[in-house]
């Protein structure tokens, strides 16, 4: 994990493509995140992604849906391959984080 501490908190990139935010104080947001980079420049944080959505707002059977109709497909084009990959990270955040 990468985490970049600032002055409201911490800020780290899991190995499985997970974005943390961490406040000093109240609650933790946790993201799927599928491509892209964060800046820290001074008091302010950017995540560029291509795909993010936060775990409570995951929809574990959408995502499943969506796995089970790109491996289907034969996963032979880099959209489907970025579809099933969108998606397990999807069902993995989910699976790994508390909503």
């Amino acid at each position: 994990m990468v985490v970049a501490k600032t002055v409201e908190g911490e800020i780290g990139i899991l190995a499985d493509g997970t974005v943390r935010v961490e406040p000093l104080v109240g609650d933790k947001l946790v993201f799927a995140v599928h491509g892209g980079f964060f800046s820290v420049d001074s008091d302010r944080v950017t995540i560029l992604a291509k795909a993010a959505e936060a775990v409570a707002d995951i929809d574990v059977v959408r995502a499943e849906a969506v796995l089970e109709r790109a491996k289907a497909a034969g996963l032979d084009s880099p959209e489907e391959i970025a579809a099933a990959r969108r998606a397990e990270n999807r069902l993995r955040v989910a699976s790994t984080h508390t909503r």
